[in-house]
């Protein structure tokens, strides 16, 4: 199991240093171009899972649950790897269209 920091060794719940030496990163490398995913112009890293992780856990769970699921010790620090979905947050506006065009007329 991958972590953003290491592995999880046998799932005994250890965490090691494997990240450190560049493993982590040699394996998400090889694991992306055996899946076929191209990486241009794109900066990915397994840290990258990390916002993309939490964005989609955001979207059906709450903030509070979402900090213990990723480890984080403040909502502030899984507000700040929650990335902002342009489609969503347009739709999430949509009740509120109406009120808005009022203010021009």
């Amino acid at each position: 199991m991958l972590v953003v920091d290491g592995f999880i060794k046998d799932f005994e719940r250890i965490r090691t240093n494997y990240n450190k030496k560049g493993l982590a990163e040699k394996w998400f490398s090889r694991v992306l171009i055996e899946a076929g995913v191209e990486k241009v112009d794109r900066k990915l890293t397994p840290h990258s899972l990390h916002s993309t992780y939490v964005t989609r856990m955001r979207r059906n769970e709450s903030g509070e649950t979402v900090k213990k699921l990723a480890g984080h010790s403040s909502i502030a620090m899984t507000d700040y790897y929650t990335r902002i979905c342009i489609p969503e947050m347009v739709k999430s506006l949509q009740p509120t269209k109406e009120a808005a065009n009022r203010l021009f007329e």
